[in-house]
């Protein structure tokens, strides 16, 4: 079959509506597809994706992992705090910063009842209502609200927040590039950060920044750089442990829309909803691929790779792959555990995953418990960007 019969846009509206039939090709036919539109060899398959993944030596993330390439315009560069787009030994020392923190034990005797109390809150404001947005009213201000709040935010700024981080995501179908709107809400958030994070150099607190600023995690920032890698990796914290929360508890709702016989079977076995957290992340990504840039030639599927090659790891694709999962394409609670991809795996495995965790666990614990019958309807919004959520999830609740 020519290649030039099939083609995988991954800003297109075909993508972003559902991926999954062009995903499919993808593994079948073009494990290593080559798209000259925007200059990167995608892979797949779950072998090639978690292979890519762990070799990070040979799959560099120093040249940026965003296929839109946003993340030093959000994030600033590796050597000042932006472990994401970095390699060791710059991205083992950053993020040792935070390791400690979101260790689970750790989150558990931090943040735990902060998110039940944030969850309760939020859900008695649901209770007399009977139709709702669970990402508007729910999904969406539970971990904006949790993240902000271990930053140090005063609680008066976060509809502020919120609408800039809103823009800070917004992207165009058919563009590859940060929209006017995206860089204007970075300017404005990244403004707003510095300055709080001025106010914590003489007055810290027992918040997120003030660990930070202060080097609490002992690596020894140097002091004029101090001020700068805060910022940055409170940027990396607000943005990436926000919306693929958002997106996670999103996606379990919406799985679980119209499936009365596994939501009942969470209702009755609770200790189930982890395993359920877990095939809403496998069979939903919220982050659908990551870009990573070849330091070496190699050969990939019958085909030479030159050193600086830009392959994308569509790790959406990865976790549905038929050769590792028996009805891939299917939502079982009861699937038998094997580790997937939603977080990546190796030195990049996402930092923030045991928050995300902990908090779809607890929210969808709970909303199943006071809203069992809920029902969506049939005017849910793709979220406008390159994640997979929800921008909008209509539902009744009784």
């Amino acid at each position: 079959m020519p290649e030039d019969e099939f083609v995988y846009d991954p800003f297109s509206l075909a993508v972003r509506d559902n991926p999954y039939l062009l995903y499919r090709r993808l593994r079948k036919d073009y494990p290593l597809y080559r798209s000259a539109t925007y200059d990167f060899w995608a892979l797949s398959r779950f072998d090639d994706v978690q292979l890519a993944s762990r070799t990070w030596r040979v799959f560099s993330s120093a040249q940026g992992v965003d296929i839109d390439h946003s993340g030093e315009a959000i994030y600033g560069p590796g050597d000042l705090g932006n472990f994401i787009d970095s390699d060791p030994p710059i991205h083992t020392a950053f993020r040792k910063i935070l390791q400690r923190e979101f260790l689970p034990a750790q989150l558990a005797k931090a943040l735990r009842p902060q998110v039940d109390k944030v969850v309760r809150t939020l859900l008695d404001a649901l209770q007399d209502h009977d139709e709702v947005d669970l990402i508007a009213d729910f999904a969406w201000v539970l971990p904006t609200t949790v993240m902000w709040t271990w930053l140090g935010c005063p609680e008066s700024d976060f509809p502020l927040l919120r609408e800039l981080l809103r823009r800070v995501k917004f992207r165009e179908l058919g563009v590859p590039n940060l929209t006017a709107i995206a860089s204007l809400a970075i300017i404005d958030l990244r403004e707003y950060m510095r300055g709080l994070i001025a106010t914590r150099y003489d007055r810290p607190t027992t918040d997120l920044i003030s660990f930070l600023l202060h080097d609490r995690g002992g690596i020894g920032i140097p002091e004029p750089d101090r001020l700068e890698i805060t910022l940055n990796m409170s940027m990396l914290l607000i943005d990436a442990g926000t919306g693929t929360t958002a997106a996670l508890l999103g996606n379990a709702l919406h799985l679980l829309g119209d499936k009365m016989t596994q939501r009942q079977e969470l209702l009755a076995n609770p200790q189930k909803v982890n395993a359920a957290v877990e095939e809403a992340i496998r069979l939903e990504s919220p982050v659908q691929h990551n870009m990573r840039t070849t330091t070496e030639a190699i050969d990939l599927h019958g085909q030479h790779l030159s050193a600086g090659s830009r392959i994308l790891l569509v790790f959406g694709a990865a976790n549905r792959d038929e050769r590792r999962w028996q009805d891939a394409e299917a939502f079982d609670i009861n699937r038998p555990s094997l580790p997937h991809l939603g977080f990546g795996q190796g030195i990049h495995l996402c930092l923030g995953a045991p928050l995300a965790r902990l908090e779809a666990t607890a929210a969808l614990s709970e909303f199943l418990r006071r809203f069992p019958d809920y029902q969506l309807r049939n005017t849910a919004v793709r979220l406008p960007n390159l994640d997979r959520g929800f921008l909008s999830l209509p539902a009744l609740l009784r």
